[in-house]
């Protein structure tokens, strides 16, 4: 039996998996866009954000500044990340 078949959801949000801002202007890239986009999925019901941490132009970025960003947009917003 799964949580499905209690009545349980777990909405889980892949924000900017290998999609560029080229294929959907829509891609948050950046620690404010990712933010703004993980709270407004929040208020629509996922229980979870996941999202690779990108500079301002799309590329991977797992510096420090993006690891203190993770760690705010879970502290300050009560949002899990994985």
């Amino acid at each position: 039996m799964g949580l499905a078949d209690e009545g349980t959801v777990i909405v889980e949000v892949g924000q900017n998996e290998f999609t560029t801002k080229a294929q959907n202007p829509n891609v948050p890239y950046g620690p404010e866009e990712v933010a703004a986009d993980a709270v407004a999925c929040a208020a629509a019901g996922a229980a979870v954000v996941h999202f690779h941490a990108r500079d301002g132009g799309g590329e991977q970025d797992w510096s420090a500044r993006q690891l203190h960003f993770v760690l705010l947009l879970r502290d300050l917003h009560d949002i899990p990340t994985a």
